[in-house]
């Protein structure tokens, strides 16, 4: 079984979220993502999480949150989320380069922002802040 993450990470004060220009899979090309990807060698999806937000923004310590995992017959996608993150020393550090964006142009079906990005990903930017003021360190929402 395929077994993937997706990271939304958010900034201090959740105006802007960090996101991928994606370069690959092709029906991905040119549209903005979380950061992840797939589950190596038995580790686990939260050791995913951090592992694949170091290699491709740079990140190191943030506290990831499980919002939601998304099964299907072969394949299951855990999707976290890190608020306050400080994104002035994220880099890119593969050929796929990372994005500031607003988060009201993420909604507003007017912008190019929003049809720039993932669908899935809209969701799951709002299933987030819907639940970020509840947020504890043991808290976790799974839905499946």
């Amino acid at each position: 079984m395929l077994e993937m993450t997706c990271g939304l990470v958010f900034n201090k004060d959740k105006t802007e979220i960090a996101m991928i220009r994606k370069k690959r899979p092709i029906w991905q090309v040119d549209k903005l993502n979380g950061v992840g990807g797939k589950l190596e060698g038995g580790e686990t999806a939260d050791q995913c999480m951090a592992r694949e937000a170091f290699e491709e923004m740079g990140i190191e310590d943030a506290k990831w949150f499980l919002l939601a995992k998304l099964d299907g017959d072969d394949f299951a996608v855990y999707f976290y989320a890190a608020f306050g993150v400080d994104f002035d020393p994220l880099q890119a550090k593969t050929d796929e380069e990372i994005e500031f964006v607003n988060i009201s142009g993420i909604f507003d079906t007017e912008t190019t922002t929003y049809h720039e990005i993932m669908p899935n990903i809209k969701t799951m930017i709002g299933l987030a802040l819907d639940k970020s003021s509840g947020f504890k360190t043991s808290d976790q929402w799974i839905f499946v």
